[in-house]
């Protein structure tokens, strides 16, 4: 008989009450002590088929997360490359675009040391953009 059927007879054998346990012991077709054996037997192999069942969920789990990792990084890579494009169209059709995006990278520094709670002194050369030396194209 097949390991799993074996099982699944003792299963219900011992499921069917104290009756039919009482029946096995009485005909001796089965121990006292072997009773108590196999009950032991089908309490660990139902545990370890719920162990087994949480391991298959939980590794189940983890690959449905790195897939969703995956799609968000090929999303982002997406997003970051579509954005260095548009910057470089904005570059070539307006150089001032440059400018423009250092005056505002001086802005974000400047609030940053502005609201931090250590004081900072810096002239415009020590956040190398060079804001005196720009050239404005009208």
């Amino acid at each position: 008989m097949h390991h799993s059927a074996l099982t699944n007879l003792i299963v219900l054998l011992l499921a069917g009450g104290g009756e039919i346990q009482k029946k096995l012991i009485e005909f001796s077709l089965v121990s006292p002590s072997l009773l108590h054996c196999l009950q032991d037997y089908i309490i660990l192999s139902v545990l370890s088929k719920q162990v087994a069942a949480q391991e298959a969920e939980r590794a189940k789990f983890i690959v449905e997360k790195a897939e969703q990792d995956k799609k968000s990084a090929v999303i982002r890579a997406e997003g970051e490359a579509t954005s260095a494009q548009l910057i470089g169209q904005a570059i070539a059709n307006n150089p001032a675009f440059i400018t423009l995006r250092k005056i505002e990278a001086a802005r974000e520094i400047a609030q940053t040391i502005s609201t931090s709670a250590n004081k900072v002194f810096l002239d415009s050369s020590d956040l190398l953009l060079n804001l005196q030396k720009m050239e404005f194209v009208s």
